[in-house]
């Protein structure tokens, strides 16, 4: 079953629109990327990077397994008049791709963190450039989910491994990247609190409407109250890891 469902994704489409997440890993790519480049962007979501790099660069490839990720992706590619986007509608398992110039992967857990051997086959796809990015800190509390587990479901939310996992994996395979930690912005935004008590519904998988009171009044508490709406102030925290294909 597909993590991002159709209101999932669009949530997130809607959140990266008003978020510094892309300028400020762009500030990282800057005078590293080229005008002339070829860039594969593996799991691509709905645009996040892969977007503003299609400003940027002479082509990008967009891998995306998710349909609903996809449909947003060439939605915005098509909105904005961007052309030079070629989307790849698989799992990277099931692609055959060809070298590009720089290979970015981001915040994609099972390929970083759990698979050890893309990391090791990762270089052999970039002439020049690999960034992978991942979240720091272990304890993830992203949308109040260490006050809601208990509530919700009698217990605590695991913490999820950080980039320091990835890290390691990559000395050990003879990869020493480079490091950068950026902070930025990652808010929701709400029209009303249905719409909000919506969205944890579907992040946390109830269903029924038993626990719709209980968690009004919780986010009730803690949106915050704005024209535009009701909005979950989120920052955010990761490491963009990167090395030259030439240094390793």
């Amino acid at each position: 079953m597909d993590y991002w469902t159709e209101k999932k994704a669009r949530w997130y489409s809607e959140a990266l629109k008003i978020s510094d997440y892309a300028e400020k890993v762009l500030g990282v790519l800057d005078g590293k990327i080229r005008p002339e480049d070829v860039v594969l962007d593996i799991g691509a979501g709905c645009g996040a990077l892969a977007l503003p790099l299609a400003r940027q660069v002479r082509e990008v490839t967009a891998i995306e397994p998710s349909e609903a990720m996809l449909r947003i992706l060439q939605e915005e590619a098509a909105a904005q008049g961007l052309t030079n986007l070629r989307f790849v509608p698989y799992r990277w398992e099931d692609c055959d791709v060809e070298k590009h110039d720089v290979v970015i992967c981001a915040n994609i857990r099972a390929l970083l963190q759990e698979n050890i051997r893309f990391l090791a086959s990762i270089s052999s796809y970039a002439s020049r450039y690999v960034f992978v990015i991942s979240g720091v800190g272990t304890q993830n509390d992203k949308f109040f989910l260490k006050e809601l587990y208990p509530m919700l479901f009698g217990r605590r939310v695991e913490p999820k491994r950080d980039y320091l996992a990835i890290y390691q994996n990559l000395h050990e395979l003879g990869i020493y990247a480079n490091v950068e930690v950026i902070d930025y912005s990652m808010d929701q935004v709400f029209a009303d609190l249905g719409e909000a008590v919506d969205f944890w519904k579907e992040y946390l998988s109830l269903g029924g409407n038993e626990q719709d009171p209980l968690l009004r009044e919780f986010l009730e508490k803690r949106l915050v109250r704005k024209k535009d709406g009701w909005r979950v102030r989120i920052r955010k925290r990761s490491a963009v890891m990167w090395w030259s294909n030439h240094g390793i």
